[in-house]
């Protein structure tokens, strides 16, 4: 383990343009070449800044521009974790990225509820979605087994003479 360790310490910082070259990755300029997607776990303080007389306050910023496709951020907190949802508006509207948001916490209830649960025991959406989803998934028609194929296409075009077959 500790020759491992020591001889990927010594590529650590490797020339990100030169990994993407060896990897020959499709380049597009408006994505990122390796991954879409980003999970960070800030769990370290931040604490106060300063030198003696000198103090320092974190500055908040706003940025207008998501650098990957999807961005999700945690910071631990004294009152528990807080989540950030940063994502390409692009890609996603604000409802789209809501939902993935609503069920990731939904996710995480379930993973807090019953620590004992399987992978495939897990669920991600809520009752109402549940239901949605098999109201718009309700697509059975009566089928009558007596006709042909040959009946059922006589029978579209004389209802529809005009349409494309």
């Amino acid at each position: 383990v500790k020759t491992t360790l020591l001889q990927a310490y010594e590529n650590q910082e490797y020339a990100f343009d030169r990994l993407v070259e060896k990897l020959e990755v499709r380049r597009d300029a408006s994505r990122n070449p390796l991954f879409d997607a980003l999970f960070s776990m800030q769990n370290t303080a931040i604490g106060d800044w300063g030198l003696s007389e000198l103090k320092l306050d974190p500055l908040e910023i706003e940025w207008s521009i998501s650098k990957f496709d999807l961005t999700l951020e945690a910071w631990e907190t004294d009152v528990g974790i807080v989540f950030g949802l940063e994502y390409a508006s692009q890609l996603f509207d604000r409802t789209t990225v809501q939902r993935m948001g609503d069920h990731w916490l939904k996710l995480l209830q379930e993973i807090a509820s019953e620590m004992e649960l399987t992978i495939g025991a897990i669920e991600m959406i809520s009752e109402p979605e549940r239901e949605e989803l098999h109201r718009f998934n309700r697509t059975e028609v009566p089928l009558d087994i007596e006709k042909t194929a040959a009946d059922w296409f006589e029978e579209q075009v004389a209802e529809r003479p005009k349409a494309t077959a």
